[in-house]
């Protein structure tokens, strides 16, 4: 799992299509404003109540780690309070609002070794429009 902490982290992802997701998503959240791009260049998790994660090959989907959410199973009902599932350019994204700040954010590359029950779920939360 790749924890992504501020902008400084995303622009360390090599260019690419997770870079202008994080990116794009980043400029939703702080709409360009200097001092919301300023506090989100140290940290997203005050400000937006939550880290960035992206699921690797090898990890666990039953036992993901929000840092101070503690441990999530991602085909458990805690998947199911999601605030917004997409896919975009091969990348599936699941955002939970676990707080009034917001939450973490998790990306999920459509690979081979996603697992077809994960698979499965993310295009569920897709097509529910979440």
């Amino acid at each position: 799992m790749i924890t992504i902490r501020s902008l400084r982290d995303v622009k360390k992802i090599p260019e690419g299509p997770l870079r202008k997701i994080m990116e794009e998503k980043a400029a939703l959240c702080h709409g360009h404003d200097k001092i919301l791009v300023r506090r989100m260049e140290e940290e997203f998790d005050s400000l937006l109540g939550g880290n960035w994660y992206v699921l690797e090959e090898g990890d666990d989907p039953r036992k993901v780690s929000f840092d101070d959410c503690g441990s999530v199973d991602l085909l458990g009902e805690e998947w199911n309070w999601c605030e917004v599932a997409n896919m975009e350019d091969g990348y599936f994204f699941v955002f939970w609002s676990t707080n009034n700040a917001g939450g973490p954010c998790l990306f999920v590359r459509d690979e081979p070794w996603l697992s077809a029950e994960v698979r499965a779920r993310l295009e569920g939360l897709v097509a529910l429009g979440h």
